[in-house]
């Protein structure tokens, strides 16, 4: 897999020098899952199945469900399965997700 890198904190394209950077094989892929995650379930108008429902989540005084998260992860395909999650909301009330999961490209980390 090869795909456009994305600049992990701003996700514009990364740019080194006066080239555009490319991500490979786990690094693509895990970049393509941290995207998914980012998604709100309805945003994207060619696939208004593929994301988060992050609708139903917002608001509540405790952490979601992981279940909805690791199921968006594991449909990505290409054999991915979910080998560790964690899950916290620092007192800045942010959503912090951390997982690792294998697939066909390898294992990946990814931070959100």
């Amino acid at each position: 897999m090869q795909t456009l890198k994305l600049d992990p904190v701003t996700h514009d394209l990364s740019i080194g020098g006066s080239t555009i950077n490319v991500a490979t094989g786990a690094d693509a892929w895990g970049q393509y899952l941290k995207q998914r995650l980012l998604l709100w379930k309805g945003e994207y108008f060619l696939d208004t199945g593929r994301g988060v429902d992050y609708g139903s989540i917002l608001g509540g005084k405790s952490n979601p469900n992981q279940v909805e998260f690791i199921s968006v992860i594991e449909g990505a395909g290409k054999n991915t399965k979910v080998t560790s999650f964690t899950m916290t909301r620092g007192t800045d009330r942010i959503l912090h997700v951390t997982f690792t999961a294998t697939s066909d490209y390898g294992e990946v980390t990814v931070e959100i």
